[in-house]
């Protein structure tokens, strides 16, 4: 009889989603503190947040639109060309609207009731709240500004409709900053449409690229650095 070791057996961590919690609500309470203890004009706290959380919540969140946009991409791709009959296309897209608009009008509802309850503006003092009209109000007239100095388009609103979504090239939609979404996800609509028509041996070596774990253990880990992230980014 031979005496076999044990494995040793770890104790199961924390789901992802409450470590994520967690770190959001350490980070609010952090911030709370360091505006209750040193204030938000302290040049020490204005250093730390101007070099060292800024950065490392601009770094996570740049990281997380990276790995995004390949795997959107991918998905799309994998699930119109795995469809079969295009015919169930129009069915299937008229689903997810109806699902994403009913989606959106209990988000919009959740969101207007809470601010109507709550009412967090009249909870701020008004040395903060002018100090912040005067932040953003700056900042929106620059932007009404640069919007003044553009040149008025000439095109009428059907063919500016058709601009919006249609891109004249896919790279460029996909590489600009932040990327255009909605040209990416016409772009992929159309490419898995394609791939469909296309015979599947001809289509194997893509399929099994877009199948990949890359992109997915990309984003995983992008996520496993989120609860930090979100410490740093609410100081």
């Amino acid at each position: 009889m031979t005496n076999e070791p044990t494995p040793e057996v770890h104790p199961p961590s924390a789901p992802k989603h409450s470590r994520i919690l967690w770190g959001l609500a350490i980070g609010a309470v952090a911030g709370v503190m360091a505006n209750i203890v040193v204030g938000s004009k302290n040049p020490a706290l204005g250093w730390v947040l101007e070099n060292i959380t800024e950065p490392i919540g601009a770094l996570f969140l740049r990281l997380l639109l990276m790995t995004v946009v390949p795997l959107v991409v991918a998905s799309l791709i994998l699930g119109i060309s795995r469809i079969g009959d295009i015919r169930k296309l129009g069915r299937i897209g008229l689903r997810c609207f109806l699902y994403c608009l009913v989606i959106s009008a209990i988000s919009v509802a959740i969101g207007l009731g809470l601010a109507n309850a709550i009412q967090p503006g009249k909870r701020i003092p008004p040395a903060t709240a002018a100090e912040l009209q005067q932040r953003y109000s700056t900042e929106a007239a620059k932007e009404v500004e640069r919007a003044r100095e553009q040149p008025a388009s000439k095109e009428g609103p059907v063919l500016r409709f058709i601009k919006s979504f249609v891109p004249s090239n896919p790279v460029a939609a996909m590489t600009s900053d932040p990327p255009n979404m909605l040209q990416l996800l016409f772009f992929t609509l159309v490419f898995g449409v394609a791939l469909n028509v296309v015979p599947k041996e001809q289509t194997a070596t893509l399929i099994d690229f877009l199948e990949g774990q890359g992109f997915t253990e990309a984003a995983n880990f992008d996520q496993r650095q989120a609860r930090y992230a979100y410490v740093r980014r609410t100081v």
